[in-house]
């Protein structure tokens, strides 16, 4: 059985690897961005900026409760082409995201407004990170992008011609289908053994396998799209709970392998520590309807050098 696992988890990865060396390349023309700290500026405060002047963006913001405004000139492939091009921004996780496309006169030829605090349907486009189109026959010039999350916030976008981002997101979802598979055959395969002999270790094991599968899901927008996509309230907490769930059943399981508990072994009192921490960052989360991901990240690190 191990051995049949290490095979599946390197299949896995060599996949992975493979599908990466194949898809587009983050767009590395220029990206600009400014921070609005109060959330007062719209577009047409933001189309007057001289984006000159303005730092390049980074892909990578960290934490932050600000706002943010990122300025995308498309180029000339993008704009000259008679065939359908898309915009994607690679990260799901994103609480409020509004996309602005606009021609060379400043009009509004497209605008969506979307994120994890609306339901999945106010998407353009059917997928779980961020599409939006761009049709050749608008004479689009330029993308104004408004961005604003609670958690980690990064913005690494990609431009398809059409029919290559849905080839290239179909080997996804044949990839993640697989994966999430596995992860469910091996939740209940030891489910039915900690039923059949009454082991509490197999149903530790169970619980820890389905809350990965669901930390995975929520950071990769998955659990959005499959399971709760007209209740976006559950992603105020997802990524919170879920791993914290994680770290308790994970300890669980670790205490009853190593029999810690019935040797009275001093461990123990950490053991239950990180499980209690864990279980109030749960419980505090959907209380008050807060994303305590950023310290979820915290127990889970403490969680994993222990």
């Amino acid at each position: 059985m191990r051995t049949f696992f290490v095979l599946i988890v390197a299949a896995f990865i060599a996949v992975f690897a493979w599908m990466q060396q194949h898809t587009a390349p983050l767009y590395d023309g220029t990206v600009r961005f400014i921070k609005d700290p109060d959330s007062s500026l719209g577009l047409d405060e933001v189309k007057q900026i001289d984006w000159s002047r303005e730092a390049q963006s980074p892909i990578n913001f960290g934490f932050s409760n600000a706002t943010f405004w990122y300025y995308l000139p498309l180029p000339a492939a993008v704009r000259q082409a008679k065939e359908p091009h898309v915009l994607e921004i690679d990260f799901p996780t994103i609480d409020t995201l509004e996309f602005f496309l606009v021609d060379e006169d400043g009009a509004i030829l497209s605008h969506v407004r979307t994120g994890t605090d609306l339901p999945f349907a106010s998407r353009p486009l059917w997928d779980d990170d961020w599409v939006f189109p761009i049709d050749p026959g608008m004479n689009a010039a330029t993308v104004y992008i408004r961005a604003a999350t609670s958690n980690s916030l990064q913005l690494p976008i990609r431009l398809y011609d059409q029919d290559s981002f849905f080839r290239q997101d179909m080997f996804n979802m044949l990839f993640w289908g697989g994966f999430y598979g596995v992860m469910l055959i091996m939740a209940l395969y030891s489910f039915l053994n900690g039923m059949v002999i009454w082991d509490w270790l197999y149903i530790y094991y169970c619980a820890y396998v389905l809350s990965a599968a669901l930390t995975v899901a929520s950071l990769n927008g998955h659990g959005f799209a499959y399971l709760w996509p007209e209740v976006p309230e559950i992603n105020a907490f997802s990524l919170s709970v879920f791993p914290c769930f994680m770290i308790c059943f994970g300890i669980a399981f670790s205490m009853e392998y190593l029999d810690i508990v019935r040797q009275r072994l001093r461990m123990r009192y950490a053991g239950y520590l990180f499980i209690g921490i864990a279980l109030l960052t749960a419980i505090s989360s959907i209380l008050l309807q807060r994303d305590f991901s950023f310290w979820a990240a915290v127990v889970t690190v403490m969680f994993t050098v222990t």
